[in-house]
């Protein structure tokens, strides 16, 4: 499946689906990235809400589409604003594995993350 989207398009490479909820993982490619945008990300649709998670270079971000303004960063050495909830261990975990098999060494791993802080997003 590919998605095009702002000049970018969108592979999936590993869905998974469990009672309402469904994980995609994708690759794709855009040259403007923002904070919160990448290359790699996931995915989550459950019943009345969508996180995103990208994956990059310096950092993973959380964002959710009825959040506005606000940006979720993986922290590892600091005590976490919220901790990682099961829905975001599992994600990040399959994530960590995905990036290892596609040789993506250049993007953060979650591995001894210990949640997440809030940032608010700029606007563009």
């Amino acid at each position: 499946m590919n998605i095009v989207s702002c000049g970018s398009i969108s592979k999936v490479i590993y869905q998974t689906k469990a009672a309402d909820t469904k994980v995609r993982y994708y690759v794709t490619e855009n040259p403007n990235y923002r904070k919160g945008e990448g290359k790699f990300y996931a995915r989550v649709d459950s019943a009345n809400v969508r996180i995103f998670y990208s994956f990059q270079p310096n950092n993973v971000y959380k964002t959710y589409n009825n959040v506005s303004n606000s940006v979720y960063t993986l922290v590892f050495d600091t005590q976490p604003m919220l901790k990682l909830t099961s829905i975001d261990s599992s994600v990040l975990t399959k994530a960590d594995s995905l990036l290892d098999s596609l040789g993506y060494n250049d993007l953060k791993r979650s591995k001894s993350a210990t949640g997440f802080v809030i940032e608010v997003a700029g606007h563009r």
